[in-house]
């Protein structure tokens, strides 16, 4: 009999000491940061369900490692939330006991009570307003070098002007471009017989190899004013006007009349507007200092005989605007 009551006993003891405690203090927690994300999940990559602000009170069902897991109240459709909040975004809250004594006639004092502050009322936030979506620009500034060739027409000389380029965008602020035109440029000089007299009435035709060097400065997406300077070589060629021409053959002479080549140099602006990433449009003009040499010749269309000197006045220089389309690549 001994052993079964000490077998009973230590089983009621047993049970009574498994039993939870009811009245196991709950675990509140304040909030010490001005807004503290509600996560889905105790991660710091899950997603934000809400967000509670500095001061609110929230009831913490229990502690995982550094995530505390809450319910928040209910919304007004009656939902409750439910996530994690990261400790160090809240405090917890100890409640200091509060003495309460009443003065009886047998001075018999009253135990000690806890006193519990009710939770402040949580109010959630409004809604985050939302996010405007990013349109992609129709054009975006270009990085690294980039390769285009374009045409352009426009007047040179003394008419029309046409030719082809190349086209070299180095970085932001600096551009090559490599250049071929075709104009004519008509002349209205003295005879060929007096040395040194200029080239006499006829029609100069100019091909010009340019290479230009552009400093370029964006001011928008779309719009790149630029400053240029370069060299070329310009191939001449030269023919008489055929009233002049005639006039000396119906005096027994043949005369001609030459343009060398030479280099020459030019300065000048303009103005790409991009279209769209690959295609702008392109305004350019430009002064073309050129004054190259020539000679002449004057044949006796009897005796065959001929004399001959040098052109020493020959002025080339003029101006060139044009309009034109580059394509990148």
């Amino acid at each position: 009999m001994g052993k079964k009551r000490v077998f009973l006993y230590l089983t009621i003891f047993l049970f009574l000491y498994s039993v939870p405690n009811s009245h196991a203090e709950e675990l509140q927690i304040r909030v010490v940061v001005d807004q503290a994300n509600i996560r889905l999940k105790p991660d710091t990559n899950s997603l934000v369900i809400s967000r509670v602000p500095l001061g609110a009170v929230i009831k913490a069902l229990e502690k995982t490692g550094e995530w505390y897991h809450v319910n928040l109240p209910p919304d007004e459709s009656g939902f409750v939330v439910s996530g994690y909040i990261h400790s160090s975004a809240v405090e917890e809250i100890v409640d200091e006991p509060v003495e309460k004594t009443i003065k009886k006639p047998e001075t018999v004092p009253i135990p000690k009570k806890e006193v519990q502050r009710p939770p402040e009322r949580y109010v959630p936030p409004p809604p985050p307003p939302p996010e405007k979506e990013d349109r992609p620009s129709l054009y975006e500034e270009p990085t690294g070098t980039r390769i285009g060739v374009g045409l352009r027409v426009g007047y040179g000389g003394s008419g029309i002007m046409f030719g082809g380029n190349f086209n070299f965008l180095l970085m932001k602020n600096l551009g090559i471009c490599i250049e071929g035109l075709y104009f004519a440029k008509s002349e209205e000089g003295n005879s060929a017989s007096l040395a040194d007299g200029g080239l006499s009435k006829g029609k100069t035709t100019v091909i010009p190899l340019q290479l230009s060097i552009q400093g370029r400065f964006p001011v928008s997406p779309q719009l790149t004013p630029y400053i240029s300077a370069g060299v070329g070589y310009y191939l001449n060629s030269f023919s008489l006007d055929s009233t002049f021409e005639s006039s000396w053959n119906t005096l027994g002479f043949t005369i001609e009349e030459t343009v060398d080549g030479a280099l020459g140099f030019h300065g000048g602006a303009g103005l790409d507007f991009f279209l769209n990433p690959s295609m702008a449009v392109n305004l350019d003009a430009r002064y073309i200092y050129l004054k190259p040499k020539g000679s002449w010749t004057i044949t006796d269309q009897i005796s065959t005989t001929s004399s001959s000197g040098d052109i020493g006045k020959i002025n080339l220089s003029s101006i060139s605007i044009g309009l034109g389309f580059k394509f990148f690549f």
